[in-house]
C-alpha cells in the first residue's frame, strides 16, 4: 500500500541559545495567561467557601456536639445544600471575630 502524501521540505533556522531561551520563556508566559483565571478559581477553592461538620468543628475547636447545640440555640446554623449541611467558611469567620471581642 503506497500512502500519496506530499514530501514535506526541512527547514532549518538558527537561532542563537539566548533568543531559544527568551522565546520559549515569552511563549509559555503567554499560554500561562490563558490558564489565570483558572489558577485564581483553584487557589480560591484551596480555601473552601463550605465546611463540613467535621471541619468546621475542628477550625472551631470544639465537638460536634457543641456544635450540634449552636445550631439548636442558633449561633451557627449550617445552609443545607443538596442533602449536605454545611456551614459557610464567612459564617464561621464572623462567630469567630464575635466571640473573640
Amino acid at each position: 500500500m503506497i500512502l500519496n502524501t506530499p514530501i514535506q521540505p526541512s527547514v532549518y533556522i538558527i537561532i542563537s541559545r539566548e533568543d531559544l531561551r527568551q522565546l520559549l520563556a515569552d511563549t509559555v508566559f503567554e499560554e500561562l495567561q490563558k490558564f489565570t483565571p483558572q489558577l485564581q478559581v483553584a487557589l480560591s477553592e484551596d480555601k473552601k467557601q463550605y465546611l463540613t461538620r467535621k471541619e468546621t468543628a475542628a477550625l472551631l475547636q470544639i465537638s460536634l456536639v457543641t456544635l450540634h447545640n449552636w445550631n439548636k440555640t442558633e449561633k451557627l446554623v449550617p445552609e443545607k445544600i443538596g442533602r449536605r449541611s454545611l456551614y459557610a467558611r464567612k459564617t464561621i469567620e464572623q462567630v469567630l471575630s464575635g466571640s473573640k471581642s
